[in-house]
């Protein structure tokens, strides 16, 4: 894979490590044999997005208890959704 996209086999580990993670491709066992094959996952939008959710629920939660620990006497601030 590495060399029919010209990158080095590092990128492509990154890249499948990554898009693993999101759920958009999965890693198959192929029977009779030590490797794996990479597939599309079902839905890999769904999952891709649905995957994220987690992520900037903390990003939110981690903003608003920033928010908390602002001096009271600082300018108004936001912190509904």
């Amino acid at each position: 894979m590495a060399e029919q996209l010209q990158v080095s086999a590092g990128a492509v580990s990154g890249a499948v490590g990554y898009l693993t993670q999101a759920g958009m491709i999965r890693r198959r066992h192929v029977p009779g044999s030590r490797s794996t094959a990479l597939g599309l996952g079902d839905d890999i939008w769904y999952e891709a997005l649905t995957s994220r959710n987690a992520v900037i629920e903390r990003w939110f939660a981690v903003a608003q208890a920033g928010l908390e620990e602002l001096p009271r006497a600082a300018p108004p601030r936001s912190g509904s959704r």
